[in-house]
């Protein structure tokens, strides 16, 4: 590999990140899907029902579905509005009189589409499936619904669709509503009232059709009523809400209409009912994750070949025993707890149907009306479908392994397959019905560890690879940190023949196995990046000597011993922030011990800078408060005006302050004395600010219509997305006379215009850019919530939306005035994204946005102050400019101080390595190549502290808001106020720029400060991609597919979101590399005497801020584009 620029490096990161957060996939969640099966079904005795009839209350808990509140449909000021009432009396009473009941366990991702494939159709899907449920994706494996005669579906567009398009043509029909029906911001009873409506209207239509009444009279026949009520209400009001008890009424009052309907149109007793849900709720109104409440569902079974309920007595029927079920008032009534997977098997062998091929459901006995001999028979039926699947799977395995170890429970004859099943149907022979049920259930114990024996048979050198792959990339940052940014790439490359031999050896034959077994294309990926990455830390061996060398050339013993301790604290912090996905509180800690952190340089330091060190105390103790709050928030307009408040202060002081905040740049002070700069400036951070205002006022408006359940007013909606959207007006605000800018002209057909302006003034083009941006936008916004159509060279619907993002993300790309100074600069993006922190947030986010900001600009500067203090040294830059007086930067400043302003000028031009309007990447690679003219500096062994600040201003910035590893805390209330209809890729975005518009900052921050301690950029960048990946390794071997529910989601996020900060450190270094492009410092310093530190090279390199009266004689701009 050749040695790789700033850009390459970004580009590997990312794709090497990209393809290894996929390994999780390949190695924990296979597919499970086969080919090749024989169906099997019960066929000794006649099918204990003619028709099944499917309720899925979408997004029911079982808590919520049997426990007694106050009766949400009574008037509060009644007397009797404070009694207790179930609020699902009809499903009560199928509990206590006619069937049986318990709690269904669900799987991970508790989604939609996952959920609806295992209770329909047996199996848990990969968890990588869990997007394919947000579009029409079509079920590709077998299910209840394909086996039947013929099923009828109501409901939601994007659950039926799948099952129906990928069953027997014909066999399965389907009847939706439209998407717009899911609003989030109405009443989604509806949704439910619409499905019962339709199935009542089917058996009325009956009545006089008697094509579709013969139909109806065949036996295998399913029914489908897919409630989506519930879900949409809990996710619009919680689980906890009047709102969604209210539904749950709605529900138990048509399941109860509907069942008497199809009682009465039969009147036979042969129908049996199926009573769930496909996942719960969180109590902040998600769902995802591993949460209890998110995996504990409710069934009822009931009717034709349903077992009455089981009681007792006295004290508590088995089944109660984890105290969940406690407040049901259930405690005489058995409860019986299944996997969701076996629903499906209850279903089909009620219904006499083949059990689904891909099916991992256990038939649960204790639903069944039957007697032990057809339990014995049913069992075993279901054993033999569950073992068909392994022998596929074994043949596959055996055709493409070398040397085929097989699952020892079958490894030997007297304990194989056959064998175990003769033994079985002996038993049953012989009427020795429980044993042979008992043997039938450990047959498919042993079917079931064998399948999980096949699907992980390859983990071991899976997880070698991987896990070789992360260590190589760290090694291969680090060896990039020092080979480029120490060591300015002077040492060449030792690539010898040997080890060219060993590398392409070991591709080859690792690339000879996976062709061997036909493994899947992401294997090759694993198996070249480890390769790649070794390789090249053995070819650069020498630079890391070399950079150890200059590393601790001057190390005293003392300083070794220093060294030690601070890499052993280094780690332990590193270990903390592995331990804060499991406990978030652990910020607060983190955050009060750094509210001493500059007493560690000495009291004179915190004396000389007691404003700046009482700042970060104050912005650090701030920032322990948000770990401490609850994960799960309620919507408050008062918290989300009152960070908005803060929000628009500091805009407001800053305007007011400007000029003083201002005035030590000299740059700055040429700008305020022009009045038509000072202008446009001033009229753009008013526009910022005004703009954060309309957005409070925007937000307060949303919050109301959305609490009446009135919907969302369309006006409200457009101001939010024209007030998030406050870059798109920067941008073209911010442009010169003549610059052109293409507006999109709603006519006939859309098409672009260029609006000159090149004789207007900078003021009039950037108010009528406003204008026309405005307009524009809320005529296309109008259009996208009508659904109108557009014709198709038009810009589509969703590329409002997708722009959006894109100026969110790339705030201030082609600035050209008025300020540079970094102070500027940070409060004009601190403004951009102030809307985003009111509009997108239900609680204390704005007031999270706010000390994050004071917090990282308190950091910036207090880093900056340690690094004049204590490692300001001419021998830590590297570059030959800044080694000797005689270079570029040197004689810049010999001759302004000497008045030969226009030598200083033209060397300043040299140094200026890119224009404003140049694009951000081309940019980064002319900064490249300014690198070995510039001012810049080597790395240092106390930068590693910088990076470890950013590395834990990144996490905390994710744990301040939510639980991350809990990723259903992030609730969707806010997104609903401009996405009210149910959209989750676009809700989903739009959730993302909330989550990730902090780091915005951060990133801003981070480039300011590179560039203010004159490192090289992408210096720090490198490190902390390396850092980085120790928490991603760590949770890689986390990762669990076993265990419980919520440890199995947890283990899952932790480890992507763990990965996916690794790329987005990488997206980043590119946003930083735009935010700071121009910016300017004034960095007033003279050499001191201090002798403390030692912690640069070795060397005490004492520096100390100028006085006054040395800043006028030393006086250093350092500029930067």
């Amino acid at each position: 590999m050749a040695r790789l620029g700033r850009v390459g490096f970004l580009g590997v990161a990312v794709i090497f990140h990209l393809i290894y957060v996929y390994s999780i996939f390949d190695i924990y969640f296979v597919s499970p899907i086969v080919r090749g099966m024989r169906a099997y079904r019960v066929e000794d005795h006649e099918a204990p029902a003619k028709r099944l009839v499917l309720y899925v209350g979408d997004g029911l808990r079982a808590d919520k579905a049997f426990q007694f509140f106050p009766d949400p449909s009574r008037p509060a000021n009644e007397s009797a509005s404070q009694d207790v009432v179930p609020m699902a009396p009809f499903l009560r009473s199928r509990v206590l009189e006619h069937g049986t009941f318990g709690v269904s366990h669900t799987r991970v991702p508790t989604e939609s589409r996952p959920g609806h494939v295992a209770l329909i159709a047996g199996l848990y899907e990969d968890v990588a499936a869990v997007t394919t449920g947000w579009k029409m994706n079509p079920v590709n494996f077998d299910s209840v619904f394909n086996r039947s005669r013929h099923t009828w579906s109501w409901g939601s567009p994007d659950i039926l669709p799948m099952f129906s398009t990928g069953a027997v043509p014909g066999r399965v029909e389907d009847a939706t509503y439209g998407h717009e029906f899911e609003d989030f911001s109405k009443d989604a009873t509806e949704l439910d009232y619409w499905v019962f409506d339709r199935v009542k209207k089917l058996f009325k239509d009956a009545e006089t059709d008697q094509e579709l009444n013969n139909k109806l009279r065949q036996d295998k026949l399913v029914f489908f009523l897919h409630l989506l009520g519930l879900d949409t209400t809990g996710h619009a009001y919680r689980p906890y809400s009047q709102e969604y008890l209210r539904n749950i009424q709605v529900v138990d009052k048509g399941v109860q209409e509907i069942t008497e309907v199809i009682n009465n149109f039969y009147d036979d007793d042969d129908t049996a009912f199926v009573f769930t849900a496909d996942h719960g709720m969180s109590d902040w109104g998600s769902h995802g994750d591993g949460h209890p409440d998110n995996t504990r569902t409710p069934l009822i079974a009931w009717g034709s070949g349903v077992a009455k309920p089981q009681t007792v007595n006295q004290g508590k029927a088995p089944g109660h025993e984890d105290g969940f079920s406690s407040d049901w008032r259930f405690d005489h009534v058995q409860r019986h707890d299944v996997a969701q997977a076996d629903v499906a098997a209850l279903m089909a062998y009620l219904a006499g149907l083949e059990f689904p091929v891909n099916s991992v459901g256990e038939l649960p006995l204790s639903f069944l009306d039957a007697s032990d001999e057809e339990k014995a028979k049913a069992l075993l039926v279901n054993a033999k479908e569950i073992l068909e699947m392994y022998h596929v799977k074994e043949r596959e395995k055996m055709a493409t392994v070398l040397r085929y170890k097989p699952y020892s429970g079958f490894a030997d004859a007297e304990h194989s397959v056959e064998n175990r099943i003769a033994s079985i149907e002996q038993l049953i022979r012989r009427r020795e019905y429980q044993r042979a049920i008992d043997q039938s259930d450990e047959l498919i114990q042993l079917g079931l560890a064998g399948l999980r024996y096949l699907q992980t048979y390859a983990w071991l050198f899976l997880r070698t690879l991987v896990t070789a792959g992360y260590l190589g990339w760290i090694a291969f940052a680090f060896t990039t940190a020092v080979d480029v940014h120490i060591l300015d790439g002077k040492v060449d490359v030792q690539r010898t023949p040997g080890l060219i031999i060993t590398s392409v050896s070991i591709l080859v034959g690792l690339y000879s196995l996976l062709v061997f077994q036909a493994s899947p294309i992401t294997y090759y990926a694993y198996a070249l990046f480890p390769v790649l990455f070794w390789e090249e830390v053995f070819a650069r061996r020498q630079a890391l000597v070399q950079g150890k060398n200059k590393l601790f050339a001057n190390f005293s013993k003392g300083e070794i011993t220093k060294l030690a301790a601070n890499v052993l604290g280094y780690l332990a912090l590193l270990e903390v922030m592995v331990q804060s996905y499991y406990h978030r509180e652990i910020y607060t800690i983190l955050y009060l011990v750094a509210t001493a952190w500059p007493l560690l340089y000495g009291i004179d330091f915190v004396k000389s800078n007691g404003l700046l060190c009482t700042t970060w105390a104050l912005s650090c103790a701030s920032m322990s408060i948000f770990t401490l709050l609850p994960a799960n928030k309620v919507e408050s307009s008062g918290l989300i005006l009152l960070g908005g408040f803060l929000i628009l202060l500091i805009g407001v002081l800053y305007i007011a302050f400007e000029k003083s905040l201002l005035v030590q740049s000299s740059t700055s002070k040429e700008d305020l004395d022009a009045a038509e700069a000072d202008y446009v400036s001033r009229l753009i951070l008013g526009a910022q600010v005004g703009l954060v205002a309309l957005a409070m006022l925007v937000t307060r408006s949303s919050v109301a219509s959305l609490q009446a359940k009135t919907g969302l007013p369309l006006g409200t909606q457009i101001l939010g997305w024209i007030t998030l959207d406050e870059q798109y007006w920067y941008d073209y605000i911010y442009a010169s006379p003549g610059r052109k800018l293409l507006m999109v002209h709603l006519q006939d057909e859309i098409s672009a215009v260029q609006l000159d302006g090149t004789n207007e003034s900078p003021c009039e083009k950037g108010a009528r850019a406003q204008r026309t941006s405005a307009w524009t936008k809320m005529t296309v916004t109008w259009m996208w919530t009508k659904n109108i159509h557009v014709p198709p060279l038009a810009i589509p619907p969703r590329t409002l939306y997708l722009h959006l993002v894109t100026s969110l993300i790339l705030p201030f790309a082609h600035a050209l005035r008025p300020r540079n100074h970094y102070l500027h600069r940070l409060a004009i993006i601190f403004l951009a994204f102030g809307p985003v922190f009111i509009i997108l947030t239900i609680s204390y986010e704005g007031l999270f946005y706010f000390a994050i900001a004071t917090t990282l600009v308190s950091w910036v500067r207090l880093e900056h102050r340690i690094h004049q203090r204590f490692g300001g040294s001419s021998a830590d830059t590297t570059t030959t400019a800044a080694k000797t007086s005689s270079g570029a930067l040197g004689d810049s400043t010999h001759a302004a101080s000497n008045g030969d302003a226009s030598h200083a000028n033209g060397l300043n031009k040299k140094l200026d390595i890119t224009t404003p309007l140049a694009p951000a990447l081309d940019a980064a690679q002319q900064r490249e190549k300014a690198a070995q003219t510039g001012d810049y500096r080597s790395l240092t062994l106390s930068d590693a502290r910088i990076c470890l600040f950013f590395l834990f201003f990144l996490q905390s910035g994710f744990y301040s808001t939510g639980n991350i590893a809990s990723v259903s805390s992030f609730s969707l209330d806010a997104v609903y106020r401009l996405i009210p209809v149910f959209d989750p890729f676009s809700q989903g975005a739009l959730l993302v720029l909330k989550l990730l518009a902090p780091f915005a900052l951060i990133s801003a921050n981070l480039g300011i400060l590179t560039r203010r301690l004159k490192l090289r950029g992408g210096s720090l960048f490198a490190i902390v991609m390396g850092i980085g990946d120790y928490l991603t390794l760590r949770f890689f071997w986390e990762v669990r597919d076993e265990g419980s529910w919520l440890e199995i989601g947890e283990s899952i996020s932790m480890f992507i979101i763990a990965s996916v900060l690794c790329i987005f450190v990488a997206g980043l270094e590119a946003l930083s590399e735009v935010f700071v492009r121009g910016v300017e410092f004034d960095d007033n310093v003279v050499k001191g005497t201090s002798s403390s530190n030692g912690t640069l090279n070795g060397k005490p390199n004492g520096v100390v801020a100028a006085s006054p009266t040395a800043a006028k004689k030393k006086k250093n701009k350092w500029r930067q584009r």
